[in-house]
């Protein structure tokens, strides 16, 4: 039972700080805010995380464990290339907006914390996604329906710009969305530079 607490009140702690982040801005991000938009004393929240720092390498370990898990078994399942490559999109886009915050988060921590575990966490993370679309790229253009004159490593920073403008946009707006059409625009536009 305690256990089951413990998980519910970290996630209420992480979801506080994820509104604050969306609504108020990375600069109201502090232990103070964080515990009062959750409900709690500081002192309820240093019992589940010792810091701030804490909090982000569970959020850290929550991307990993609900995108990256799926983005690798996407990666390497037996579908054709092209189907996964859409899938792959989809399924990225599709947490993006439905787990509004995260990758400003991610972004900001990256570029703005000098924490080493963290940077190297977040280093791992993004090097993984590169490796899961290259390798969909590279089995695409082995089994001979793309351009092999395309670097997939190229084609990947290209991608994992795309997301980024996403995140962007969707905090501007101030609202999330899931735009399926987007998906399919993004595929279409990977499609068209690999085209033979």
């Amino acid at each position: 039972m305690t256990s089951k607490i413990s998980t519910k009140r970290r996630k209420q702690i992480k979801e506080a700080l994820f509104d604050i982040l969306v609504n108020d801005g990375i600069n109201k991000l502090s232990t103070k805010n964080i515990s009062e938009k959750a409900g709690i004393s500081e002192g309820t929240l240093y019992r589940h995380f010792s810091s701030k720092t804490d909090i982000y390498l569970s959020i850290v370990s929550d991307v990993e464990k609900d995108l990256f898990s799926k983005l690798q078994k996407i990666a390497y399942s037996s579908h054709p290339p092209r189907k996964r490559l859409k899938m792959f999109i989809c399924e990225h886009y599709k947490y993006l907006t439905s787990h509004r915050g995260v990758s400003l988060l991610l972004f900001s921590l990256a570029t703005y914390n000098n924490n080493q575990q963290l940077l190297t966490e977040l280093s791992q993370l993004f090097n993984l996604q590169k490796d899961y679309f290259c390798k969909i790229i590279t089995d695409g253009m082995e089994n001979g329906i793309w351009d092999t004159s395309v670097s997939p490593e190229k084609l990947s920073d290209f991608y994992m710009g795309i997301p980024s403008t996403l995140n962007l946009e969707i905090n501007l707006k101030k609202g999330s969305f899931y735009n399926k059409q987007l998906c399919n625009q993004v595929y279409m536009m990977i499609l068209k530079i690999l085209r033979k």
